[in-house]
């Protein structure tokens, strides 16, 4: 009956309800559009693959024997790229359902999908599910804040306008969205004080992507003051991770990869400060200074929620400011500006903007120093875009005149963006923090106009949508 309920409100959702934003939904409309229709990269299309081999195993009776299978297998007949397969044995399940239409289109044509634009594009419409599913997270957890309807449509807009959504999502299309979806439904089973949900929805999260930790334990410590209570709590969240890792223990050690989780570790320290006879990783020194933080913070005042949305924060903001990481993980940023409309709406005109910076000067950084994924060869290629126009003359152009700087030039660039980043994260946790008692709903109006709102979709369509014009200039149709 709930479900039929959900049903019957969505088929009767009046679009009017959108109010003056219902211009800027179809502004995000066409960018998602023509993201979807034109961008392709390889990752996804090797994680596709290792979905199909998850069916052909299972219906062989050979499950057991999946990573090493599934690691020699190609793309397809027009792309003999292959890759390692990184993820736990619960993330391929949800995929293989969704790609078993693609599966039966390759049993039965003969044909394997990178040759398909509509089998290509049906497995990046999969990565919609979860997106949908962090709109649904994003207004249960307004309801926690007590917020009207039309308040959750906004935050939806913010999340849905995010640089960060464009890229992680809708431009390089990785699955992290999922782990950004499960992460959310966590953070709610937190702010509910419901320990199973918690627990629950971040052990998924966990399999997913294992940073779903840097919010899962600050949360914990926050919550939980009793060591053998933090230890079980740890277990639990830890438990699908490990099965999996248990069961497919002897299949992983006959993969070229082995551990991922080393390469893993060492993106988490290579960024240090350098101290004379020692160094220091950045990461360690920000996530441990916040896990003491939250360990003597006290949960039980009243403005508990707003702490734990900008401890959550906090979590992903130590990796991302003290890690190395790659463009597209950068998405489970995306929600946050969302989260902080619902803490300090009085602020959040200014939180957007350094949300936005922020995610420019990402964006960037990481097109400089992985211009191959914003490329013909590894994305454009495979969409309709890159069917119609054919090679370019040039790959992508900006990489070939980034790599033609001397070492000191690039590493200036590389320092001047990141300080942007620094300073935009680091501004913005200082914002809310300092406005979250004083801030509620309630006693100050909304201060985000839709000028700002239409202002960060262009720029940040315009920075998404960048790779797409610097193609069709050098295309030869």
């Amino acid at each position: 009956m709930r479900i039929s309920d959900g049903v019957k409100k969505i088929l009767k959702f009046d679009i009017n309800k959108l109010g003056l934003e219902r211009k800027l939904w179809g502004g995000i409309a066409i960018v998602v559009f023509l993201c979807l229709i034109n961008y392709c990269y390889l990752d996804i299309q090797m994680i596709t693959r290792h979905s199909l081999n998850f069916l052909d195993v299972l219906i062989e009776g050979r499950l057991l024997q999946f990573y090493q299978t599934a690691c020699k297998l190609p793309i397809g007949i027009t792309n003999n790229i292959t890759g390692e397969v990184p993820y736990d044995i619960w993330v391929y399940i949800p995929l293989a359902v969704w790609n078993l239409p693609i599966y039966l289109y390759e049993y039965f044509n003969g044909r394997t999908f990178e040759m398909n634009f509509f089998a290509l594009l049906w497995a990046r419409l999969g990565c919609l599910l979860p997106y949908i599913g962090c709109n649904f997270a994003l207004c249960k957890i307004a309801n926690e804040f007590k917020l009207e309807d039309n308040k959750k449509i906004r935050a939806c807009l913010l999340f849905s306008s995010s640089l960060f959504l464009f890229n992680g999502l809708f431009c390089l299309g990785q699955i992290d969205i999922y782990s950004t979806f499960f992460v959310l439904m966590g953070i709610r089973g937190c702010l509910r004080n419901n320990k199973k949900d918690f627990l629950g929805w971040f052990a998924i999260a966990i399999t997913y992507k294992m940073f779903a930790l840097f919010v899962f334990l600050p949360l914990l410590l926050y919550k939980e003051k009793r060591i053998f209570y933090i230890i079980r709590d740890m277990a639990i969240a830890g438990s699908l991770t490990i099965l999996s890792k248990l069961i497919f223990l002897f299949d992983k050690l006959q993969t070229p990869t082995k551990f991922d989780e080393r390469r893993f570790i060492r993106f988490l320290l290579v960024r240090q400060i350098d101290m004379g006879e020692m160094v220091i990783s950045i990461f360690v020194l920000l996530f441990l200074s916040l896990l003491v933080f939250c360990w003597v913070r006290n949960s039980g005042d009243n403005d508990s929620k707003s702490e734990i949305v900008c401890i959550a924060f906090g979590g992903y903001s130590a990796f991302f400011l003290g890690a190395m990481t790659f463009p597209y993980w950068a998405v489970v940023l995306a929600p946050f500006a969302a989260l902080f409309y619902f803490i300090v709406p009085g602020n959040i005109s200014t939180i957007v903007c350094l949300e936005s910076i922020a995610g420019v000067a990402y964006y960037i950084k990481g097109m400089l120093d992985y211009g191959f994924l914003y490329g013909y060869e590894s994305n454009i290629k495979w969409m309709l875009l890159g069917r119609l126009g054919g090679a370019p003359s040039e790959d992508f152009i900006v990489t070939k005149y980034y790599n033609g700087l001397s070492e000191g030039a690039q590493k200036n660039v590389q320092g001047i963006l990141m300080g942007i980043f620094w300073v935009c994260i680091v501004a913005m946790i200082i914002l809310v923090w300092k406005n979250k008692e004083n801030n509620k709903h309630s006693q100050i109006g909304d201060s985000l106009s839709n000028r700002i709102l239409w202002v960060r979709l262009f720029v940040n369509s315009s920075a998404i949508l960048a790779p797409l014009l610097i193609y069709l200039f050098f295309c030869q149709f």
